[in-house]
């Protein structure tokens, strides 16, 4: 019995921690409605970046324009149909891809001096901004840049600290 209580309380514990991270004040969503997989696999139009004249996005603007232009309609609707949460599970197939095929590991690229003036300087967190603020866009039609870094610095913030409490 006291071991069945102890799980049911890490558990209990564990989504928290996951919902208090990952939990965004201005979108309401359910954690038990949440269906990840239904955003992938993202289809990505391959005349766009197969051109020998093809230059990245310099900025924020610029790289939601490109996506916009570079998305099928199936996978805009999928990610309109899906949860802003959801678009960390691009991080590692299509979040991967933007980082190489856009330079964001080239700390010199126009895109990423851009978020390196806002204080963001891992290019896992330039992606999600990029990710988040095309999904805000498709919902809204709006880009707030300032908006979208205070979102990812809170949730960094937040992971920490749950890190930092469970090392303690």
């Amino acid at each position: 019995m006291k071991k069945s209580i102890i799980v049911f309380l890490v558990f209990l514990y564990f989504g928290y921690c996951i919902f208090y991270i990952f939990r965004d004040d201005s979108d309401e969503f359910d954690l038990h409605t949440i269906n990840c997989e239904q955003i992938l696999p993202i289809e990505v139009s391959s005349e766009i970046y197969n051109s020998q004249d093809y230059l990245p996005p310099t900025n924020l603007y610029h790289a939601i324009m490109e996506l916009d232009s570079a998305l099928n309609q199936n996978s805009k609707e999928k990610i309109i149909q899906s949860n802003k949460f959801c678009m960390s599970s691009l991080h590692f197939g299509f979040g991967m891809f933007l980082r190489n095929k856009w330079g964001l590991w080239n700390r010199d690229s126009k895109l990423y001096q851009q978020f390196h003036k806002s204080g963001i300087t891992h290019p896992d967190n330039v992606s999600g901004i990029i990710l988040r603020t095309y999904w805000t866009y498709l919902k809204t039609g709006k880009i707030d840049l300032a908006y979208e870094i205070k979102s990812s610095e809170r949730a960094i913030r937040n992971w920490k600290s749950q890190k930092k409490s469970r090392i303690e």
